[in-house]
């Protein structure tokens, strides 16, 4: 079942259920034992980062997540298993203690956590002009009374200053993005282009 990275606990990842099976029918003698039992006993199935030690909870900017995205074995590097996760996480926790607790976990199992690109959480309190003024627009356009929210998905946002994300998703509205039949309501989009006009007037 297909979910998003940013909320990895919608779906059911066969990544790490093929790793949960493999380890209960790879003898222990096989070279491949030590990996898939680390994958299937530390990292486990679970998309909280429990079982590496890095749950974070925080109501306003939503749990810590973790997705197995990617496995392959690289030749070139001795037969090297490789697999990639995406970590998304609070502004109540930060790269630097992550890095400390996974770096431990990793020697104490003989695994190399290397990081590949990393961008820090973008967090704006709801109280910032910024932030008020499209909410401003956002109301006034939609008569609605929305509060902002904090979502774990990757916005070009985060690679800007004094940037967020902003646009039309009512919340009752389901538009499945990046699954099958992704769709957006031609209304909602319209209103959307309304709020972006209104948008850099306010700002401006």
């Amino acid at each position: 079942i297909p979910a998003h990275a940013s909320s990895p606990q919608r779906g059911v990842n066969p990544i790490t259920w093929l790793f949960r099976f493999l380890n209960r029918v790879i003898p222990e003698e096989d070279s491949l034992k030590r990996f898939v039992n680390f994958m299937d006993k530390v990292v486990g199935i679970e998309t909280d980062g429990s079982g590496l030690n890095i749950e974070t909870k925080n109501e306003e900017t939503g749990d810590l997540t973790l997705s197995c995205g990617i496995v392959k074995i690289i030749e070139e590097k001795k037969s090297s298993i490789y697999v990639k996760f995406n970590i998304r996480y609070p502004v109540t926790t930060n790269e630097k203690k992550l890095d400390t607790i996974l770096d431990k976990i990793g020697r104490e199992n003989n695994v190399e956590f290397v990081k590949e690109n990393h961008n820090a959480p973008l967090y704006f309190p709801k109280e910032h002009p910024l932030v008020e003024k499209l909410q401003k627009v956002f109301k006034d356009v939609t008569d609605r009374d929305d509060k902002p929210v904090a979502l774990g998905g990757g916005t070009y946002a985060k690679l800007m200053p004094n940037t967020v994300a902003f646009g039309p998703n009512f919340k009752e509205f389901r538009g499945n993005p990046h699954g099958f039949d992704e769709k957006m309501d031609i209304d909602m989009l319209k209103q959307g282009m309304l709020m972006y006009a209104l948008g850099v007037l306010e700002l401006a």
